[in-house]
């Protein structure tokens, strides 16, 4: 397996203050980061730093941007995009190579190295590999991010799910994709990770196209409810 970690989850919202309101209510995070560098995809944002996990949510700022276009294909907010770490950024780009996937941005620094896959090329979210150096570190969290987590109440990522039509045939890409295996159980079907978090795929025949319809949180203490924000389903498990 590539991927060791789920590092980062994004959401697409047309209003960032709004959903910052809503998720601060419900599960009592820190200060987010505006990070500047995303002006470049015609986007403002904010970022959630939970335990060394990371939260995001996108808001465009201007017509013709991707986050945009997953709204309007969405009809409203929607997941947008889901960051995994890996240990060799190369590596993981040979093997995107090797099983036809397409890229749409890729990064190299001396703090990290990621590549954005196309969306069509896995169903239901852009998704990033990404190998911070060092790897505790994460650029993408802004300056200073250990000081702004908040763990009273949530401690990090547990989880996505995805939801399709057809979850077997989505959680096949998603499989041959992160070069992963998937489990089925009476819970539905699973890719675990490294970390001990979960891809989840459920079935929805209503679904047009597959989308990233929950994220999960690992609850401090009692298991929290699930809340609706911005058209994403978030929990906090035990």
């Amino acid at each position: 397996m590539y991927v060791t970690r789920l590092r980062q989850a994004v959401v697409a919202a047309a209003d960032r203050d709004a959903f910052r309101r809503a998720f601060d209510e419900h599960f009592g995070v820190g200060e987010p980061y505006a990070d500047p560098g995303v002006s470049g995809f015609g986007l403002h944002n904010y970022v959630f730093a939970i335990g060394d996990t990371f939260v995001e949510v996108v808001s465009p700022t201007r017509e013709g941007t991707t986050a945009g276009r997953f709204l309007q294909r969405n009809g409203g907010d929607c997941g947008y995009m889901v960051i995994f770490q890996v240990e060799d950024i190369e590596a993981c780009r040979q093997h995107l190579q090797n099983v036809g996937v397409r890229t749409i941005w890729s990064h190299d620094s001396a703090d990290i190295g990621s590549v954005h896959i196309h969306p069509q090329d896995i169903g239901g979210a852009i998704v990033s590999f990404d190998e911070p150096r060092p790897a505790s570190s994460w650029l993408w969290g802004g300056p200073d991010w250990s000081h702004r987590s908040k763990t009273q109440s949530v401690t990090g990522l547990a989880g996505v799910t995805l939801s399709a039509s057809n979850p077997h045939a989505l959680a096949a890409t998603w499989s041959r994709v992160l070069h992963a295996p998937v489990s089925s159980s009476d819970d539905g079907l699973v890719i675990a990770l490294p970390d001990g978090c979960e891809l989840r795929f459920d079935g929805d025949a209503q679904r047009a196209a597959p989308v990233l319809a929950a994220i999960s949180l690992r609850a401090a203490a009692a298991p929290i409810g699930s809340v609706t924000i911005a058209g994403t389903a978030f929990c906090a498990v035990a």
